[in-house]
C-alpha cells in the first residue's frame, strides 16, 4: 500500500487509476486496469494478472516480474529497462516502442504480439 500512496501523492495529475494500481499491485490481478504511466519502482510484480490493461508509458525498469501474465496489453512507451521478466507472457499485446533493453526474457511469450519499434 506505500507504493500506491507514494506515486499517488508524488504527482498531482496521475494518468492512471489508483485502485486499478493497489488491484494489482496488492491483490495481484487487475483486468482492464488504467495503469499508463504508473510508476512501479520498487513493486514486486511476479505472477501477476493483468489482461487487457493498459501500461502505456508504465515505468517498469529493474524491477521482478517473472511469470507475469500481461496478454492483450498495451504497453506502448513502457520502461522494461532491466526488468526481470523471465516467463512472462506478453502474448498479443500491442505498442509502439516499448524498452525491453537488459530485460531477462528468458521464457517470456511474445505470441502475437504488435511491437512496433520495440528495444
Amino acid at each position: 500500500m506505500a507504493l500506491v500512496l507514494a506515486a499517488a501523492s508524488a504527482t498531482p495529475a496521475l494518468a492512471f487509476d489508483a485502485d486499478d494500481l493497489a488491484a494489482l499491485v496488492d491483490g495481484r490481478s487487475c483486468l482492464g486496469c488504467d495503469l499508463s504511466d504508473a510508476d512501479f519502482t520498487g513493486a514486486d510484480l511476479d505472477e501477476v494478472y493483468a489482461t487487457y490493461g493498459d501500461f502505456t508509458g508504465a515505468n517498469f525498469a529493474g524491477i521482478s516480474m517473472t511469470a507475469a501474465f500481461l496478454p492483450l496489453t498495451k504497453i506502448g512507451g513502457a520502461d522494461f529497462t532491466g526488468a526481470n521478466a523471465a516467463g512472462a507472457i506478453f502474448s498479443t499485446a500491442a505498442g509502439e516502442a516499448p524498452d525491453f533493453s537488459e530485460a531477462q526474457l528468458q521464457a517470456a511469450s511474445f505470441s502475437g504480439a504488435i511491437l512496433y519499434g520495440a528495444i
